[in-house]
């Protein structure tokens, strides 16, 4: 191994070839963190691209598609002979939204166009509405507007994303 030379003080850390290397050290550093920063921006630039491209394509995942059917709340319809909870709970709300969608659109003579017909509505449905009666016992015997999620097809057809058949 070679020695650097000392120099007039005697100190190794203080001769030419040192401070030679030690700016040298101290450029390529500089240099190595320059070239960081650089990938951190760029890498933070192409998130930001996701992230817009992400919201701009995908703005319609937020949104979902409604049906709006007036619903006559008839017990006869519903199948029940009281308002109690117990009846109510029993009730047939598929039969109260079957017979909105057919107020709405007509009933189809068909059994294929009935079940095309009641395939628009979402699966939970049925649900909400039972929900919305037994939260509020008085709707029994009104008719009211009520909005229902559609199905996952009719709401792609509504935003366009599927072609109609």
């Amino acid at each position: 191994m070679t020695e650097s030379a000392p120099n007039s003080t005697g100190s190794v850390y203080l001769s030419k070839r040192f401070t030679r290397r030690l700016r040298r050290r101290r450029g390529r550093e500089r240099l190595l963190r320059a070239v960081g920063i650089g990938a951190v921006v760029i890498a933070i630039g192409m998130l930001g691209v996701l992230f817009t491209s992400i919201v701009l394509q995908g703005d319609s995942a937020f949104l979902q598609t409604r049906i709006a059917l007036e619903v006559d709340f008839d017990l006869e319809t519903l199948g029940v002979d009281s308002t109690e909870r117990q009846a109510l709970e029993d009730g047939s709300y598929r039969s109260l939204l079957h017979q909105a969608l057919y107020d709405r659109f007509g009933r189809p003579e068909s059994r294929e166009g009935r079940d095309q017909l009641t395939a628009m509505l979402s699966s939970d449905a049925i649900y909400r509405l039972r929900d919305r009666v037994l939260s509020n016992p008085d709707l029994i015997g009104q008719t009211r507007r009520i909005w229902m999620p559609a199905s996952s097809e009719v709401d792609l057809i509504a935003k366009g994303v599927m072609p109609t058949t």
